[in-house]
């Protein structure tokens, strides 16, 4: 019988579901004599929230075991599920002290109260625990009080003290590692874990989380050998074949890999579908990992790898409708947390964000400790653009949680969302002088996309790596204050060296192939954003090719054109490499990655305005008139877009303001455009590309200030205008000049210039994207022919290029906004 039992569990707990609880709960009322029977039928019962199961159990426990203490605790725990908070409060203080004193059911009930979120239960408890006489469970009861209290160093203090009195306390080893490599400390965390299998070499779960740590550190110290071996001791098999097809991953050992999954074929069929699947799209192929998810066993296919699988899959291919229908599967009843917030995360990869929000509100709700709910609500209410509304939800989170990293940073991105950057930079900030070294890095990044570089440098010297992992991620964020520096050859440097520690760290590439675009090595930044691609594809991204989008372009016009590009590569790294670029630029007129490089050598060059006016009264130029203009195509904007362009008008009341739509813009060009411009207008083929013209022509014709919808003004404009400002730009991340902020006097001739070509090149039917034929691809190249026709790199007087921390002190730009999810995004164009 006793078998038997075992059989149940093991196939309960790998993929628990209704069938497999009506054998466990029918085996326990034919089995008199076990009580692992009715412990099993009980936990099961629980944790699939039928609580009539858990009182048949309860019953049966009454009848044949009547003195075992679970008698007492049961009752509790049923009516804390049941949110009876106050029955469970009766029914413990109702136990005889003998309970309260004993520490096994002491502990117990914390747990109970933990898993509740039940305060007042745990403050009952925490007078029953200082009143324990000093011992190991005090001290596992006192860890589990201080984990619930946020107080990390106190439980750390507990699991210390339970190793110094029984040093082959597997648990203890465990949980204390766990703390030290959240905090940072891996290193320490193996140390830990290593002592206590040489005390105590039999327990599979130390060695297990050690070798968890070791693969995420420093897989290259492993070999086949140790994998092996653990798989022979592990208890729980499925956790031993995942460490070790994590591990052939993390080395690329492909023979390994195999040999792994012809052993789960023999081992553990009915899991091997899954684990085939998730190594199939892993390798870039989304169908057969698609196709081999069908293949999994009925009683595995609730099983919570599948589903991600699943649907990572489906994303990839763009199989909307099979999410959809996965969606409906997992939120049809009966429903629990772990299936809410997989149908959650479908729903995000079918861009469906209400959806997203609303399971994952459901999912939270029955388990307010969740922390991918909260995350995953997050998410989804961000790109709904309720950023505002994600700080209030914010505010109810349980006391158990509210100090996590997830959730601090959900607020983080919630504030940067609205275009609180102080709030976000403060809150990233405080997780990031106490959290672990990835919050660390995290502000790091943050600091770079403000353009703080300098305080970026000086906090990386805060940054201490203690594995390999750690050593991939600070040795990135380097490579991201190097760029940020417009400086490729450090910024190379550092990516090297994070791609050297962690292969698979997809960012990596992604900002190397930037900076080999610095350095004009095309082929380079084809390379890495072809294997950054195939990265992606292993998360169940859309795939896309490397040639796509604004940076594939840039590269296509560089291979079109090898003999500058070379001349180009030699030419940035003298001394007048200004002067050198723009010569190459006169006699390859129109190459947009060329304007660029001449843009970044003014930078680095000092050539380039570093900061705006000092002092507000500077501000307002001489030559540019006080007004300010936006524009909205289409469905009437939403309750936030709306009060993000009436917040434009609202702190800058020095200035006429006027928002166009579809309707005035055309009218607009028709009547102080070119008829050419007016024909292009009516042919643009996205709101975007007719915002675009229409900037043109409006600053054109009156002068003033453009700011695109998604820009939320932080603080009072004028102050960017010097006084003998004529044009004021900006340049953003990609050494380009941005357009979404343009501050002009009437007749510019470098936008007249643009505006021309845009049109050109819309009426003529131009393929690449609207950043490169109307927006700053464009006019990056017409500010550099403007100079190329003096022969000097140097812009002309009333001409600024400002830096981006500039603007970003104003102007929090590119705002995540809903309609970013729709066609209505230009970067949807490709």
């Amino acid at each position: 019988m006793t078998d038997h039992v075992n059989s149940l569990a093991q196939r309960f707990w790998q993929a628990p579901s209704a069938e497999v609880f009506e054998q466990i709960q029918e085996n326990s009322i034919l089995d008199t004599e076990t009580l692992r029977s009715v412990v099993l039928h009980y936990n099961a019962a629980m944790h699939l929230g039928i609580i009539e199961g858990a009182e048949l159990a309860l019953n049966q426990l009454a009848s044949r075991f009547p003195q075992h203490p679970l008698r007492k605790l049961w009752p509790v725990e049923i009516n804390l599920a049941q949110n009876d908070f106050d029955a469970a409060i009766e029914i413990f203080a109702a136990l005889p002290d003998t309970h309260k004193a004993d520490p096994n059911f002491l502990l117990k009930w914390i747990n109970i109260c933990i898993d509740a979120q039940h305060t007042q239960g745990l403050d009952i408890a925490a007078q029953h625990v200082d009143a324990l006489p000093d011992g190991i469970k005090k001290f596992e009861a006192a860890a589990s009080m201080a984990k619930i209290q946020q107080d990390l160093e106190g439980a750390a203090d507990s699991y210390r003290k339970i190793l110094d009195l029984k040093p082959d306390h597997s648990g203890a080893a465990i949980e204390l590692s766990k703390l030290l490599a959240a905090k940072g400390d891996r290193a320490q965390a193996r140390k830990i874990l290593e002592n206590s299998w040489n005390v105590a070499p039999g327990v599979p779960q130390v060695r297990g989380t050690l070798l968890s740590l070791v693969i995420q550190d420093a897989p290259e110290q492993l070999n086949q050998a140790a994998l092996d071996d653990f798989i022979t001791i592990a208890q729980n098999k499925p956790f031993a074949f995942g460490l070790a097809l994590s591990w052939a991953q993390a080395t690329d050992n492909s023979s390994y890999r195999d040999k792994m999954l012809l052993r789960l074929d023999t081992e553990w069929p009915e899991r091997a579908a899954v684990e085939r699947a998730e190594m199939a799209l892993a390798q870039g192929n989304a169908k057969q990992a698609l196709a081999l998810t069908d293949q999994t066993p009925e009683d595995q296919t609730l099983h919570h790898k599948h589903f991600m699988v699943r649907a990572k899959a489906l994303r990839a291919l763009r199989e909307r409708a099979g999410l959809e229908k996965m969606i409906e599967e997992l939120s049809t009843a009966p429903t629990s947390p772990n299936r809410l917030i997989i149908a959650a995360a479908a729903a995000n990869f079918a861009d469906d964000m209400s959806a997203s929000a609303r399971l994952a509100r459901a999912a939270r709700i029955d388990a307010p400790d969740m922390l991918s709910a909260w995350k995953l609500e997050s998410d989804a209410m961000i790109r709904n653009g309720e950023g505002h509304a994600v700080l209030k939800i914010l505010d109810t989170v349980p006391d158990s949680i509210t100090h996590s990293e997830v959730i601090i940073d959900c607020r983080f991105r919630a504030a940067r969302a609205i275009g609180d950057f102080t709030t976000a930079r403060q809150t990233l900030k405080a997780l990031a002088l106490e959290g672990t070294l990835k919050a660390k890095c995290s502000y790091v990044e943050f600091l770079c996309h403000m353009e703080n570089v300098d305080e970026a440098q000086e906090f990386l010297t805060t940054l201490t790596p203690s594995s390999t992992h750690e050593m991939a991620r600070v040795s990135y964020v380097k490579g991201c204050v190097s760029l940020a520096r417009f400086d490729p050859d450090n910024a190379i440097a550092e990516f090297d060296q994070s791609i050297q520690a962690d292969p698979n760290f997809a960012m990596a590439y992604s900002k190397r192939a930037v900076a080999h675009l610095f350095r004009f090595a095309p082929q380079h930044a084809t390379d890495d954003l072809n294997k950054e691609s195939h990265l992606k594809r292993a998360y169940g991204t859309r795939p896309w090719r490397a040639r796509d989008g604004i940076q594939g372009q840039l590269i296509n016009e560089l291979l079109l054109a090898p003999q500058m590009t070379e001349a180009a590569s030699l030419a940035r790294q003298t001394e007048d490499a200004p002067e050198t670029l723009l010569k190459l630029f006169a006699e390859n007129d129109g190459n947009t990655m060329l304007a660029i490089g001449i843009l970044i050598a003014m930078r680095q060059g000092n050539r380039l305005d570093a900061q705006a006016p000092e002092h507000p009264n500077q501000g307002s130029s001489k030559f540019i008139p006080p007004k300010i203009f936006q524009y909205w195509e289409g469905a009437p904007p939403t309750a936030g877009l709306k009060a993000a362009m009436d917040q434009v008008a609202g702190r800058n009341p020095w200035a006429e303001y006027h928002r166009f739509d579809g309707d005035s813009g055309r009218a607009y060009v028709r009547a102080h455009g070119s008829p050419e411009m007016a024909r292009a207008f009516m042919l643009a083929r996205h709101p975007a590309e007719r915002a675009d013209l229409l900037r043109l022509v409006v600053l054109g014709h009156e002068g003033g200030i453009w700011i695109d919808a998604d820009d939320i003004c932080r603080e009072d404009l004028s102050g960017l205008l010097p006084r003998n400002s004529k044009l004021v730009l900006f340049q953003e991340w990609l050494g380009s000049t941005a357009n979404n902020f343009i501050a002009a006097a009437p007749a510019s001739p470098i936008l007249q210039q643009v505006a021309e070509e845009a049109t050109r090149d819309i009426l003529s039917g131009a393929s690449e994207s609207l950043w490169l034929r109307t927006g700053p691809g464009a006019l990056s190249r017409s500010v550099v022919r403007h100079m190329a026709r003096s022969g000097h790199a140097r812009l002309p007087e009333g001409i600024h290029i400002l830096a981006a921390s500039e603007i970003l002190k104003r102007l929090a730009t590119n705002c995540p906004f809903p309609y970013k999810q729709t066609q209505l995004n230009w970067q949807a164009t490709g």
